[in-house]
């Protein structure tokens, strides 16, 4: 067990969601390596020694290229994937296998390519809340709301998932995440294959959930829109967290002076130069 670190399972339910232990999820010296069965001696490493702390409610950016690490990453924190070695800590608890379906009542992950129930706009919205055995009555309220909140309130929920656009789709992905209630949604590259009418909605939703106090932490290969939304970025090159650089200067403005290099391997958290 890591050091200062508490099991949190057989915690009294008060203990487990005391606000004074509310403040982060954090991941330990995370390792995940993935073997083929057929050819169990040829392994990927996925991510190399990851460790970094994210504090509630804030916006946080992880930024880097295909292959970097950054879906394995977000997996593990949604208790989605089991580290090879490290261990995740949230709300001061280390989270084991006992935790992890308490861990996925609170955390949402929203994929890259969401997939959507071929039914209707409603039944994926409202089928995770029956799974939980949420009253009707309330199932309703929580789709209208989380439609509500994308930007899609005007969408009829009797209208079937098939029919809809790219950007409905991701839209309608994180309406059902929101529904769920989490207190930490992750996002793999929502900004990736959608025009820039959605990117800019997206940003906007995005920026509304932060100011909520919910945690959103969403991966992306864009330096430029990481910095612009995120309050905190960090770096992820080849499973390794990496020196993040300076953000974007604005095109209107004499660019800061360059920062110092950092050293290799830590973790350097930037926020951007403006909102």
């Amino acid at each position: 067990m890591l050091p200062g670190a508490v099991s949190g399972w057989h915690l009294p339910f008060s203990i487990w969601y005391d606000e004074a232990a509310m403040l982060t999820i954090e991941a330990h010296g995370l390792t995940k390596t993935f073997r083929s069965g057929a050819f169990p001696r040829r392994a990927t490493t996925a991510l190399r020694e990851v460790s970094l702390a994210i504090p509630k409610g804030v916006i946080f950016g992880l930024l880097g290229p295909n292959g970097a690490g950054k879906t394995t990453l977000l997996r593990i924190l949604a208790g989605l994937e089991q580290p090879s070695a490290g261990a995740v800590t949230y709300r001061g608890h280390l989270v084991t296998p006992e935790v992890i379906p308490r861990l996925r009542q609170e955390v949402s992950l929203v994929h890259q390519s969401p997939l959507l129930f071929d039914t209707t706009v409603f039944e994926n919205l409202s089928f995770g809340l029956r799974i939980r055995k949420i009253a009707k009555a309330e199932r309703e309220q929580r789709v209208t709301e989380a439609l509500a909140m994308v930007g899609l309130s005007q969408l009829e929920k009797d209208r079937r998932a098939r029919g809809l656009s790219g950007g409905e789709v991701q839209r309608v992905a994180i309406a059902r995440a929101l529904a769920l209630e989490p207190a930490i949604l992750l996002l793999d590259e929502p900004f990736a294959n959608v025009d820039q009418a959605t990117v800019k909605a997206l940003e906007d939703l995005f920026r509304k959930i932060g100011a909520g106090g919910r945690t959103l932490i969403f991966s992306t290969h864009n330096p430029s829109l990481a910095h612009r939304l995120a309050r905190e970025v960090v770096v992820l090159r080849e499973g390794r967290l990496s020196p993040s650089p300076a953000p974007p200067a604005p095109a209107t403005a004499s660019a800061p002076p360059a920062a110092p290099p950092a050293a290799a391997g830590i973790l350097v958290c930037t926020r951007p130069l403006v909102r």
